[in-house]
């Protein structure tokens, strides 16, 4: 799934914040991968990203979140 979400999770981020300089909150339930969180984490350093899922699949989200480089205080779980 998560190859299908990257492009879709780009086009939520700018249709949302498409400056990326707002200070955003964001609930990003049934995370999954993360990919939503992490679009706009990576496209907004003020944006706050609160992800919830099963915690195996948190690791996944996790996992992600590190590998994009927004794995700091920005994405709390």
């Amino acid at each position: 799934m998560a190859p299908m979400m990257a492009l879709p999770a780009q086009l939520m981020m700018k249709l949302v914040d498409p400056a990326g300089d707002r200070k955003l909150r964001i609930l990003d339930i049934a995370a999954g991968h993360g990919l939503y969180g992490i679009a706009f984490a990576k496209n907004n350093p003020q944006a706050s990203v609160v992800a919830l899922d099963w915690p195996n699949v948190l690791e996944v989200a996790k996992e992600n979140a590190a590998a994009a480089g927004v794995a700091r205080s920005v994405f709390n779980y």
